[in-house]
């Protein structure tokens, strides 16, 4: 190894570390800050402990994330840091990944710039320290272009099976995995007289056959209707909502991206790239603009940005320094952003519960505060869950279930409310109820930069706030009948103290 490969080989780990470091130090002073960040614990929580705790799978995204969570769960306990943790994970990892991917067709000095713009942009920064299932996500679908990549150039069926066992997994992570399938047909198609027979049936039709069980699964549970109903209404064209989102939150390496694409001469080695990126972009551009969903164009973007700024030769370094202060200065808010409010809010309702001895809490809160509740969520009888329940008893094992017809409120103690102002619906729908609630406590959460800055986020402007109440012996008889059946709103949650 010559100096200048181990000085490359050094700058690479640092690059890695500097981003591990930076996200472990922010992860320990914060709490899960996201809806879905709660869902994927409860999740995780309910896979653990085979149905006992948590809430069940509902099929919004698919289970490898919760399920790699409910796996970490059985070996350590749940410690809701384990989320974020794994995003920390898999984002240095999809480093490593990005520098080899590029290494392909580049040097090394344009493989290292791709991380270092890569690591720089908002979107990657947010999603390397969260405890969604982005990061993970991002390394199986980066991790298997690189090995499809690989099987093209080495004209080897192992790195095409390998790279159909990752879009396997990323399938089972996220739906917006199926673009690369048809990027893989697209490239395998175009090389095929150059690589093994066999690549259509490793990279593409293996990975179909073994997200088959899952699918018809989930027809069978969810029903194509509702499906239809789920996802139907968010279907549209909105390319231009998602290039919208390009110049928001990485405009700097989009825009260098895109001069690449127009000026560079490269054609082959800038049209693999492209491929993904043009095919993930076309598919998912037909889906209600979610900015999480640009998340893997970032990498992408980034190798093509690297290459602009190393063929500006003499100023390189200068290029790219202000790529990569442009990026962390529009990232900043995000760089300083951590919240303990989730915990907070879930430390003093613990606390006003035990004080009040109270035997059941109810809860309007969003998961991600949910989680952080104390005690066993109970099931409703019209739950959509009871039907499996039946079928599968063990789902069920442990869970109370709540019947509209059997009130089992303790008259005698003092009820304790959570609620969430994003559920200030049921304000207005349970008037009375609230009018004999005592008020205690209000606390107000802040959400993340990134959410602010979404401009299709139709909640970057609404105040979040999470009041305390109680209810006393002496005004609940007035009302008991009342709060019991407000426990069956799909809003609330109500737990086993």
């Amino acid at each position: 190894m010559n100096n200048s490969t181990r000085e490359h080989t050094y700058l690479k780990h640092i690059i890695v570390l500097t981003l591990f470091l930076f996200c472990i130090i922010t992860i320990w002073r914060s709490s899960l800050i996201d809806w879905d960040e709660g869902v994927f614990a409860l999740q995780g929580q309910w896979f653990a402990s085979f149905g006992s705790q948590g809430k069940p799978f509902n099929f919004q995204t698919p289970p490898l994330f919760q399920l790699i969570i409910a796996f970490i769960f059985a070996l350590t306990g749940q410690q809701w840091y384990i989320l974020p943790l794994l995003s920390v994970l898999f984002a240095c990892s999809t480093l490593y990944v990005i520098h080899g991917l590029t290494s392909q067709h580049y040097s090394e000095k344009v493989a290292l710039l791709a991380m270092v713009f890569t690591a720089s942009t908002e979107l990657f920064i947010f999603f390397a320290r969260s405890g969604l299932s982005d990061a993970t996500f991002l390394f199986l679908f980066t991790s298997a272009i690189y090995f499809f990549l690989q099987g093209v150039q080495k004209n080897r069926i192992r790195e095409f099976l390998i790279a159909g066992i990752l879009t396997a997994a990323a399938l089972y992570t996220k739906y917006s995995a199926l673009p690369l399938l048809v990027s893989f047909a697209i490239i395998g198609s175009v090389n095929r007289k150059s690589i093994p027979r066999r690549w259509f049936f490793a990279s593409i039709l293996l990975p179909i056959l073994l997200y088959l069980p899952y699918v018809l699964i989930y027809a069978f549970v969810v029903q194509i209707p509702t499906i239809a109903a789920r996802h139907g209404p968010l279907m549209g064209i909105h390319h231009l909502s998602y290039v919208h989102y390009g110049l928001v939150f990485a405009p700097v390496i989009f825009l260098m991206a895109i001069i690449h694409l127009v000026t560079g001469k490269e054609r082959k080695e800038v049209a693999h790239v492209a491929v993904f990126g043009a095919v993930y972009f076309f598919f998912v551009g037909f889906y209600h603009p979610y900015m999480r969903l640009l998340l893997p164009i970032i990498p992408l973007c980034a190798i093509l940005a690297a290459r602009l700024a190393a063929r500006t030769k003499k100023l390189t370094i200068a290029v790219a320094t202000i790529a990569v202060l442009c990026g962390l200065f529009l990232s900043y808010r995000t760089i300083r952003y951590n919240s303990e409010v989730p915990r907070t809010v879930a430390e003093r309702t613990t606390r006003m519960c035990r004080e009040q001895q109270c035997h059941l809490l109810y809860a309007s809160v969003p998961p991600n505060i949910a989680v952080y509740l104390p005690g066993n969520i109970l099931i409703p009888e019209d739950h959509a869950w009871i039907t499996i329940g039946r079928r599968f008893p063990c789902l069920m094992r442990d869970r109370i279930i709540m019947e509209r017809s059997t009130n089992i409120l303790d008259q005698q103690s003092t009820q304790v409310y959570l609620h969430g102002t994003i559920y200030d619906s049921l304000r207005n729908k349970h008037t009375r109820l609230f009018f004999r609630m005592s008020h205690v406590w209000t606390t107000e959460f802040i959400d993340a930069p990134l959410y602010c800055k979404d401009p299709y986020n139709p909640l970057k402007n609404t105040t979040q706030a999470y009041e305390l109440y109680t209810i006393t012996p002496d005004t609940i008889n007035q009302i008991l009948d009342d709060l019991w059946q407000f426990g069956f709103e799909p809003a609330v949650t109500v737990l086993e103290q």
